[in-house]
């Protein structure tokens, strides 16, 4: 608060009137108009200097959220496993069978006299080739594929509402700080306009008392 200075001590003293001396005319009295005009504009070049502050600037708009990550190429479809057939080898001839063969066939070409041989015993057939593995299901892949995508998805989602959350909370307290900043600028210019008050009571209780000690003299 401002100390209270009694401005009618700097006011200066008049001289004493010599005696049988008229003492001279009293100036005029100043225009109150004028000075109260006069106050007022110094007041409001008060209140210019203490209410042109710097003003805040506007909040930033918040930050578009980053488009969601593209959805993952589709694998490549898987190759077909080819069937393996077993061809049948033709069966390995001993000594034996090359020795009936030729028999067979110098009797077939003039000996009489030798009995038939019995045929050959023939291997026996191999077995049928074995049964080729399934082809994948494709439905199953396909389902496979589905909820991969439904939880990428589910993910993206937990992360887009975590970042907004955060966000959020962030602006908010921006807020509270702002709110809290222009309670104090109001005290500071409530307080300003008490020194301004009291300013112009001083003022007009010295005038007052300058105009009371004038008339007297």
């Amino acid at each position: 608060m401002t100390e209270r200075v009694d401005f009618t001590a700097l006011l200066p003293l008049e001289p004493p009137f010599p005696s049988g001396a008229l003492p001279p005319p009293s100036p005029p009295p100043p225009d109150l108009e004028a000075m109260a005009s006069l106050l007022k504009k110094e007041l409001e070049q008060m209140e210019d200097f203490f209410l042109d502050g710097p003003l805040l600037p506007p909040p930033s708009p918040p930050p578009q959220p980053p488009p969601p990550p593209p959805p993952p190429p589709p694998p490549p479809p898987l190759p077909l496993p080819l069937p393996t057939f077993d061809l049948p080898q033709p069966p390995a001839l001993d000594t034996l069978d090359l020795l009936v063969m030729y028999c067979r066939n110098e009797a077939g070409q003039g000996d009489v006299g030798l009995a038939p041989l019995p045929p050959a015993q023939e291997p026996p057939p191999p077995p049928p080739p074995s049964r080729p593995a399934p082809y994948p299901n494709p439905a199953t892949t396909r389902g496979d594929r589905k909820q991969k995508k439904r939880d990428q998805n589910k993910s993206a989602a937990l992360r887009y509402r975590q970042r907004k959350r955060a966000e959020g909370e962030a602006l908010e307290g921006e807020c509270q700080g702002l709110e809290a900043r222009n309670r104090e600028l109001r005290e500071r210019a409530e307080s300003v306009e008490r020194e301004i008050q009291y300013v112009k009571d001083l003022l007009i209780e010295v005038y007052k008392a300058r105009s009371q000690r004038t008339h007297s003299s």
